[in-house]
């Protein structure tokens, strides 16, 4: 590692110590956004086992719409494309659960009387900033725009309602390494997306 090295990465002065604490810095972010992630999945799961709710189907269905539009985006079909093109199977079931883990959440929200600050919601924009190269225009851009404002506000509560389930469940801490941590947390991500193809392959033998 030189100084032109760490010029391409955007430490303008060379500055090899600078990169190193930059390099450690996001590693870090990257493995406590992992295990977060990974422990979230964990409690909404067994959350959603454990309460198996009745979900309204005019709810599933405008889910399963908002995850058509999303699909038509990531695979850049465009804005003119109609998603009622494709099939409703593809969606039902992931629809069905996050709805589901919707109504428990806000449950959660209602019942322990959660709610987000100016300052709490500002930190949480702050955190998500600092991995762009201009952070205080991101922040900016946050705080004068009242529906990015009110998704990371939606953000805060449903963390703190994980942490509110968290607080009554029995907790086992495990050590490990920053590549087992983006490990497991990628590991969770491939089984959710197992279990809703096995899902929509039953629900096709059907």
């Amino acid at each position: 590692v030189d100084a032109e090295f760490t010029k391409r990465f955007g430490v303008e002065d060379g500055d090899i110590e600078k990169f190193r604490a930059e390099v450690k810095m996001n590693m870090t972010r990257e493995a406590k956004q992992a295990v977060d992630n990974r422990v979230k999945q964990q409690v909404l799961e067994a959350l959603q086992k454990a309460n198996d709710v009745p979900v309204p189907q005019a709810l599933i269905q405008q889910e399963t719409d908002a995850l058509k539009r999303q699909a038509a985006q990531q695979f850049g079909l465009g804005e003119d494309f109609d998603v009622s093109q494709l099939p409703n199977e593809l969606f039902s079931e992931q629809a069905k659960s996050r709805v589901q883990v919707g109504l428990l959440l806000a449950e959660v929200i209602k019942s322990n009387e959660l709610d987000a600050t100016d300052d709490e919601i500002r930190a949480r924009i702050e955190e998500l900033a600092e991995q762009y190269q201009e952070p205080q225009q991101v922040v900016e851009h946050y705080m004068n725009n009242e529906q990015l404002k009110t998704q990371v506000k939606s953000a805060v509560l449903e963390e703190k309602a994980v942490e509110k389930l968290l607080a009554q469940a029995t907790v086992k801490d495990v050590e490990m390494s920053y590549q087992q941590a983006l490990a497991a947390a990628q590991q969770g991500t491939q089984a959710e997306e197992g279990e809703e193809g096995e899902a929509e392959a039953e629900e096709a033998k059907d």
